[in-house]
């Protein structure tokens, strides 16, 4: 990986940036993002709980296996509780070709192909103060 993209993602990290990339369609992009944890919206908890047997229904009318539901609704399974499953959402792998970011007037993550990437354009570090 380039010089330029290194210090993209490591001031990603940091604090807002604001950078240039070139998007699919060929027009550029000027967008304001950050990986930091303090401006990243707060997950719920990704678990949820269905009733055992009103899933094991569902799976002997529509599907094949457990497995396939679960395939087909992007879930895994992390538990069994006291006649429920306890299901949580998969999470999207990414690219190792691209970079994801918080687009920060979105308020979405994106991401673009590292070789579209242009230019930083400024970035801000939060500082930590100790009161």
């Amino acid at each position: 990986m380039n010089d330029k993209l290194n210090l993209l993602i490591e001031s990603l990290k940091k604090g807002p940036v604001t950078f240039e990339y070139t998007k699919k369609d060929g027009s550029t992009r000027v967008a304001t993002g950050t990986l930091n944890e303090s401006f990243l919206p707060q997950r719920e908890n990704d678990e949820f709980e269905l009733e055992k047997a009103s899933v094991d229904t569902l799976v002997g009318i529509k599907y094949k296996s457990l497995d396939e539901y679960m395939n087909e609704n992007k879930i895994e399974l992390v538990r069994e509780d006291d006649g429920k499953y306890v299901f949580r959402h998969k999470h999207k792998k990414q690219n190792e070709n691209n970079i994801m970011y918080f687009d920060l007037d979105k308020k979405e993550f994106r991401s673009f192909s590292k070789d579209r990437f242009i230019e930083i354009i400024s970035s801000k570090e939060l500082v930590e103060v100790e009161l």
